[in-house]
């Protein structure tokens, strides 16, 4: 006879589990869940335990830190009380209807690279993002596409329903359907059904896509062009008069909500449809506005440069396992050592040099290492790299 599992044992719960549960703050790597901001082993079989963590001081302080502000967090007078030291200043913030706006701590900083631990204020928005209603829509499916959806959606602030994706074929559309957005084959629906409309097709396909999708756009949408090399100006000549139009240029780590994503305005976009965009996308990492003149450099350093960031730790693992270390461990720690660099170099504040200099000993092992990377050309090839990459940036715009 089949023993029956009593209600009252617990479900096993994994770590992959828990990250799921909470995807703005938690993550889980090798069976380990981690909280994100704090970077710590959390235990994951007992959610009292997590909600015990997410009250305390230390979590709610780096979860406030510049580098963490797009992670959202839900506080109650009770939690702060309790978790924040009465010798802090706190400012309560309550909106109309009596719920908890914004919440100002006064603290030391946590993290002082100048060494003199000024005291800072730090600001918790509990409210949803206005841009967390309008609706959305991605006419074409590829990578950039997927990796922005990916991103807005794993703040938990924006529905999936509330997005749409269109694509001539059904290749790409199950991803996206999987997360549960809607997808159709029609690009003026998505047009109609959106009121900020993602552009991310081939620069090729542009013209032909705009014209079919002209007579659909309105003065009250956002139309905002993915593709690389093609200028706001080809985009605003193939639209109607008054269209607002922006360019931006996202890179693959948005899927992890670490991209590098820059924007510029067109000549109908006003401060605040710049504002839209970037509280739209700010989970999906560091957002920045500038001119169109850099639009194609930033293609060429950071929409290309995560490839040539992964050639490097290709690399690096290779001589790993030149020297006798196991592939697959090689792997994982060069890939730890990339994520590791990049986010001191991020979070310090500190020149690439002053912490190149940092590691390096006089007759130590690293500046010997250094050498054979320069003598290899390392830094003009990379340089190289990515004036390539803009070039072609250029290049792909003109046709």
């Amino acid at each position: 006879m089949k023993k029956a599992n009593p209600s009252h044992l617990p479900t096993k719960i994994t770590a992959k589990d828990r990250a799921k549960q909470f995807p703005n703050v938690l993550h889980e790597s090798e069976g380990k869940l981690f909280c994100t901001p704090c970077n710590i082993v959390m235990e994951h079989k007992r959610k009292s335990s997590l909600d015990s963590h997410f009250s305390t001081a230390k979590h709610l302080k780096m979860v406030l830190m510049p580098q963490h502000r797009h992670r959202r967090i839900t506080v109650t007078e009770a939690t702060i009380s309790k978790s924040v030291a009465s010798s802090e200043s706190i400012k309560i913030t309550k909106d109309s209807t009596g719920k908890i706006d914004t919440v100002t701590i006064k603290s030391e900083v946590l993290s002082d690279p100048g060494g003199k631990m000024n005291k800072v204020s730090t600001q918790c928005k509990t409210e949803q993002r206005c841009s967390a209603d309008v609706p959305i829509g991605f006419v074409g499916a590829g990578n950039m596409a997927f990796g922005i959806t990916q991103g807005i959606l794993m703040s938990g602030e924006v529905s999936a329903e509330n997005v749409r994706v269109s694509a001539p074929s059904s290749n790409n559309l199950g991803r996206f359907r999987e997360m549960g957005v809607g997808i159709t084959h029609s690009n003026t629906e998505v047009v109609s059904s959106s009121r900020l409309v993602f552009l991310a097709v081939k620069p090729h396909l542009v013209p032909g896509v705009l014209q079919e999708i002209a007579s659909h756009v309105t003065r009250e949408h956002i139309v905002v062009s993915v593709a690389a090399g093609v200028t706001v100006a080809t985009v605003e000549a193939l639209l109607p008069p008054d269209s607002v139009v922006l360019r931006l240029m996202p890179n693959l780590p948005c899927l992890v909500q670490e991209g590098a994503l820059l924007f510029a305005r067109g000549s109908k976009a006003r401060p605040e449809h710049g504002a839209l965009l970037r509280d739209l996308l700010a989970p999906c990492g560091l957002v920045e506005e500038g001119p169109e003149s850099w639009i194609d450099a930033h293609t060429g350093l950071s929409g290309s440069g995560v490839a040539f960031v992964y050639l490097f730790a290709e690399a690096l693992a290779e001589g790993g396992v030149k020297m006798g270390m196991p592939s697959a461990l090689a792997h994982r720690i060069a890939a730890q050592t990339v994520l590791g660099a990049g986010r001191l170099l991020r979070d310090s504040g500190k020149h690439p040099a002053q912490l190149r200099a940092d590691v390096c000993t006089p007759g130590g092992t690293t500046i010997f290492g250094l050498h054979e990377l320069e003598r290899g050309g390392v830094r003009a090839a990379t340089m190289g790299a990515v004036e390539a990459a803009t070039e072609r940036a250029r290049e792909l715009g003109r046709k």
